[in-house]
């Protein structure tokens, strides 16, 4: 017989699973190697993306420089130094007590018929003292009034009232305690 080949044992059939392990393992090799070359994109974007941002700050840099050159130095410590006086001085007049607006406000708020022989004021405790006559107690009541009325005013003390013998009127002392921003600058 010579037609017939000597039989020889041929490979199984491969099963099912193998069949499936197979398959599965070249579809993991390719989504790997997707994978991979996504994550080398992303990076090389990375670095091309912080190239250009390095770029732009040197632009940057660059253009402050060139500014910070074209201003004199001097002018700029001569702006700090107004500023810094400037402040200095706004705290100090908000600070500040105006006692010469007693007497603006003395003249404004007395009653004609009254006149005041003497005053004393302490800046400290913003106090005004002050010793008058009235031609009547009319007026010194009236005078009373304007003083009790005044929004400026934080006490007012009337006291030690003597009336004249020889001609018609009274003498009185009163004090009046005004309030801190009266005599203050308003901002």
């Amino acid at each position: 017989m010579p037609d017939q080949v000597p039989y020889a044992n041929p490979t199984p059939a491969p099963s099912l699973e193998e069949i499936r392990k197979s398959h599965s393992s070249g579809i993991f090799f390719y989504i790997s190697l997707l994978a991979f070359l996504l994550v080398i994109a992303a990076y090389g974007g990375l670095i091309f993306l912080n190239r250009a941002q390095q770029t732009a700050q040197q632009e940057v840099l660059a253009q402050i420089d060139q500014k910070r050159q074209e201003l004199r130095p001097e002018l700029v410590q001569q702006i700090f130094s107004l500023e810094n006086r400037f402040n200095a001085m706004k705290s100090l007049i908000q600070k500040h007590m105006f006692p010469s607006r007693t007497l603006a406000w003395l003249e404004q708020h007395t009653h004609p018929r009254v006149a005041f022989a003497t005053f004393a004021f302490d800046s400290t405790s913003r106090k005004l003292a002050l010793t008058g006559t009235a031609d009547s107690l009319v007026s010194l009541n009236q005078q009373i009034a304007i003083f009790q009325q005044d929004p400026d005013i934080e006490k007012f003390e009337f006291n030690g009232l003597s009336l004249k013998k020889e001609a018609e009127g009274a003498g009185f002392n009163a004090t009046v305690i005004f309030k801190p921003a009266f005599l203050q600058v308003t901002p």
